[in-house]
């Protein structure tokens, strides 16, 4: 019994080493084998997203063609709040808040160089929407692209007034994340497929001023 717990142990312990390694050359591996693998893995996963995406705006998608669009956006979801919050919220509430409108927390956006440009070039009043690069500022533009801004004084707020992402026939619309050096295609119309409910969002906060 005891050979039996460690051997279960032991192998255990190797897969969960294998799998990190594995993880790890996937998103942040250098080298011929790492880059290699990840164009395998980003060409395979993009290309069955695209025919998921086609799919949707055809109207043929199977039943397990549902799952598999599920499961690829829970997992986009849950590997989102490590690197890009923000988007996971809008992306989590936009298929389970029923509509309800979503505050976001600042604290990334106050930090944004991209959004405190614009909001330093724009006085009071309301402005946007602005649409913008995601090189610019990519987990900004994961979260809200395009955007708004009411600026009164030193009270900031960002916002959108309705977030509702492309229509199940339009397949031409999508977006690059970045997930390490792996670069994913999501397209827009796979959510509608989820039967979702378009919100209004907002983050608020005061500007300091200068001293």
């Amino acid at each position: 019994m005891k050979r039996l717990l460690m051997w279960c142990l032991g192998l255990s312990v190797f897969t969960s080493l294998t799998l990190g390694l594995a993880c790890y050359s996937l998103v942040a591996g250098e080298g011929i084998f790492s880059n290699a693998f990840r164009a395998a893995v980003e060409n395979q996963v993009n290309q069955t997203i695209i025919r998921l995406s086609h799919a949707t705006a055809d109207d043929t998608l199977t039943s397990s063609d549902r799952r598999l669009v599920k499961a690829f956006v829970s997992l986009g979801i849950t590997l989102g709040r490590w690197e890009y919050p923000e988007a996971a919220q809008v992306l989590s509430h936009y298929l389970d808040g029923d509509g309800k409108p979503l505050s976001l927390p600042s604290e990334y956006f106050q930090k944004s160089q991209y959004l405190n440009s614009l909001v330093n070039d724009k006085g009071d009043g309301i402005h946007g929407p602005f649409t913008f690069q995601q090189k610019r500022d990519w987990r900004l533009s994961l979260a809200l692209n395009p955007l708004y801004l009411a600026i009164t004084g030193d009270h900031i707020k960002l916002y959108h007034p309705k977030i509702q992402f492309a229509q199940a026939r339009q397949s031409d619309v999508y977006t690059v994340v970045p997930i390490g050096k792996l670069n994913i295609l999501f397209y827009d119309n796979l959510i509608s497929a989820l039967n979702p409910t378009p919100f209004y969002v907002f983050s608020e906060w005061m500007r300091l001023s200068a001293s």
